[in-house]
């Protein structure tokens, strides 16, 4: 269990924000994973609600700036471990 932890520097932000990074490199891929397995239909729909092409940068910059902002706050803080 302490090696999990340790993975994700102890802090439940830092699993949320590689969560996020994840996600964001999976929509990324996306796109050629549709056209593999032959489903317009699902790029379709997608590109009906957003613009495909952005989303993944969209979630990948957000799980950036929400590990900089938590490893920003760890000087300031006591190791309670």
């Amino acid at each position: 269990m302490r090696t999990i932890k340790a993975l994700f520097a102890h802090s439940l932000t830092i699993l949320w924000a590689r969560c996020v990074a994840l996600i964001g490199v999976m929509l990324a891929f996306s796109d050629q994973l549709v056209d593999l397995l032959g489903l317009p239909g699902v790029k379709d729909q997608v590109q009906a609600i957003l613009d495909a092409k952005y989303v993944p940068f969209y979630v990948i910059a957000i799980a950036i700036v929400t590990e900089l902002a938590h490893r920003r706050s760890l000087p300031n803080q006591k190791d309670d471990a």
